[in-house]
């Protein structure tokens, strides 16, 4: 099968479950907008925004690194050493933060939120424990299976929380079944319900122990101190990596609580406009959607094919199709975020942040980018260099965010997203080129890149966005890409 074919179909199957889960999700903003306030919101964010960092370190790169070693040497050994190891340091760091959930509570200046991250250490337990087996799923080429456990999963996190956030609040409020109002009132406290997501999280990630149950557990409770050395020097800059990696996506919205001063946004403290920047940027992540869907496939499809000939030439195409894809989606939400927002978010103060969307949009859209110029440090076991240039991203949302937050609030967390992106892709760009040289087709990237920016812009100005214009002109596009990319892969094949 043509390799390009494989990946698709691939990327198609393991996005199911990535992209309906997020779609799902997408529902569910209008209910989280429209049950939780503002400040809950800003919470939810909040706390979720330290989950990320915590589970880059329970993995410990240690996905990327079973590929490497079970392609390399003995699958079985490298599934062994790698689950056993995440399994004795998952326990050990779930027991840290659940029986110092006080002390961690009061270290993030919010003493009351330890029940909270008691709930999120068992939640990243499940995670990590689950890391390896879902991986070996998708280097045996189980698709199918990986993504059927990830969708049950889904549907279980989602029926928890409409219960909870929409039948429960009808019942209490006497819309439906008030015989029901009694029992209703035992299990659910519509005055705390942030606990109901946790629960629902952890619930629906938990169920996937069961379904991997035999992929699991075929396995020898050990760990080879002569593999597991070699694994962990490459996954250790790999965590760092995930770690400063990590900063680019949430280390804003920690850094918006902290620095943002109360009232910025007239009537909003630091908390009630985080929650709002959270909405905006949720919306954000339909790019992150496409981005996760390709790196599942495309991940373990690049090191299949890092031993062709014409493997760089193969990584080019790759790179420049996915890079059209992302422009279209950019367009497309851009062009009707207002109508999505009208669509997705309940209380009209969650949809303040809306101009943003196309800029986060755009940073998303970098980060892809650099996703695949990345592939060079992993084929070439430099993944120090991966830890450097997440580093330099790092830096410059850290000092992005934290000295002109005070100052330009929502904006100077967009626009430093985007110049940290691209401060990595401008770096990982020139260093792949002299370590992994692959011929990238930066004039036809450029071009749909500034075309799709030019789109937004010219749109935005003469007001044609959101409505049927902007459903319209999204059609358009899509049409005239489709067809142009058509010919020009008949003629390049004539």
């Amino acid at each position: 099968m043509n390799p390009l074919k494989k990946l698709a179909g691939e990327t198609v199957i393991y996005g199911v479950p990535t992209i309906l889960g997020r779609f799902l999700y997408f529902l569910l903003i209008k209910l989280h907008t429209s049950v939780l306030t503002d400040g809950e919101y800003g919470t939810y964010t909040y706390l979720y925004s330290y989950t990320a960092f915590f589970l880059v370190l329970y993995t410990m790169g240690m996905e990327t690194s079973y590929f490497r070693f079970a392609t390399k040497h003995n699958e079985k050994d490298a599934y062994n050493s790698s689950f056993s190891f995440l399994l004795i340091t998952g326990i050990l760091i779930t027991s840290v933060l659940w029986f110092g959930a006080d002390f961690w509570a009061i270290t993030i200046t919010h003493p009351d939120y330890s029940e909270f991250i008691k709930w999120l250490a068992l939640i990243l337990f499940v995670d990590a424990i689950t890391a390896i087996p879902f991986a070996r799923l998708r280097l045996q080429g189980k698709a199918v299976k990986f993504a059927s456990a990830k969708l049950l999963s889904i549907f279980i996190q989602i029926g928890i929380q409409v219960f909870f956030l929409w039948f429960c609040e009808d019942v209490l409020e006497g819309k439906i079944l008030t015989s029901w109002k009694p029992f209703i009132a035992k299990i659910y406290n519509p005055d705390n319900p942030l606990p109901y997501l946790f629960a629902a999280n952890l619930f629906g990630n938990g169920i996937a122990i069961f379904i991997l149950f035999r992929t699991m557990f075929d396995v020898k409770f050990t760990v080879s101190k002569k593999l597991l050395k070699p694994m962990l020097i490459y996954a250790l800059p790999i965590m760092a990596m995930g770690i400063t990696g990590m900063a680019n996506d949430n280390l804003d919205k920690i850094l918006m609580e902290l620095r943002l001063p109360n009232n910025f946004y007239e009537g909003l403290t630091s908390n009630e406009a985080l929650g709002i920047y959270g909405a905006a940027f949720k919306l954000s992540m339909v790019m992150g959607i496409a981005v996760q869907a390709f790196r599942f496939a495309g991940e373990p499809f690049f090191f299949s094919q890092s031993q062709d000939k014409n493997s760089p030439q193969l990584f080019a195409r790759v790179t420049y199709f996915f890079m059209v894809f992302a422009v279209l989606i950019w367009i497309g939400i851009s062009l009707n975020v207002k109508l999505l927002g009208d669509i997705l978010l309940g209380k009209d103060e969650f949809k303040a942040a809306l101009y943003l969307v196309p800029i986060l949009l755009f940073g998303k859209l970098l980060y892809g980018l650099y996703v695949n110029l990345s592939i060079w440090f992993k084929l070439s076991d430099k993944t120090y260099f991966g830890t450097l240039l997440s580093l330099a991203g790092a830096i410059v949302t850290f000092l992005g965010n934290y000295f002109f937050i005070p100052y330009f609030g929502y904006w100077a967390s967009a626009i430093t997203l985007i110049l940290s992106y691209l401060t990595m892709v401008i770096l990982s760009a020139i260093l792949g080129q002299k370590h992994f040289p692959v011929p990238y087709n930066w004039l036809g990237i450029t071009l749909y890149v500034f075309g799709g920016g030019l789109i937004i812009y010219l749109t935005d100005l003469f007001e044609l966005q959101n409505g049927i214009s902007g459903i319209l002109i999204t059609g358009i596009i899509v049409l005239v890409i489709f067809l142009a990319e058509r010919k020009r892969i008949a003629v390049k094949t004539d």
